[in-house]
């Protein structure tokens, strides 16, 4: 009966200070990080605008326009009819 304490014993203090290896290998993994220069790069402060943003609005609003004036075309000569 003793022999199988001490056992569970020696295997809890085992697990103990595995648990408490894995612990201090994650915080010096953290303060490792911590210590190190940051690496991002700054962003511009002016937006970029792109030109071909603005062409192709032109385009699809020339093309609804053209779709509306059709559509009223349409009913105008059906009701004429």
């Amino acid at each position: 009966m003793p022999l199988k304490f001490l056992k569970q014993v020696g295997d809890y203090a085992k697990e103990t200070v595995q648990a408490a290896r894995f612990i201090g290998q994650g915080l010096s993994v953290t303060f490792d990080h911590m210590r190190r220069r940051p690496i991002t790069v700054q962003y511009p402060y002016e937006k970029l605008i792109p030109q071909s943003a603005s062409g192709v609005e032109f385009t699809l609003n020339s093309i609804n326009v053209s779709l509306v004036k059709s559509v009223f075309e349409f009913a105008r000569l059906t009701c004429l009819l």
